[in-house]
């Protein structure tokens, strides 16, 4: 992916960001990423993208980022 890829991916999650700048809208965040991907790559395979993004389980990510720092501060 080149520069210009990575200004409109980080352009669409602005988008989706609420006020705080904390959360994104999930829903809308994964479609306005299909929209873009489905514009760059003809074989794009939007419903396999949505599935995977629906397998995520965020909770266990985050509570691994966390526990990862924590481990990083322990153990310098």
């Amino acid at each position: 992916m080149t520069r210009k890829h990575f200004k409109a991916i980080a352009r669409i999650v602005d988008n989706n960001s609420l006020m705080d700048d904390k959360y994104v809208v999930k829903n809308s965040l994964v479609s306005d990423l299909c929209d873009y991907f489905e514009c760059i790559n003809d074989r794009f395979d939007r419903d396999l993208f949505v599935s995977a993004c629906n397998d995520v389980d965020l909770n266990s990510i985050f509570k691994k980022m966390n526990n990862d720092r924590i481990d990083k501060l322990k153990h310098p």
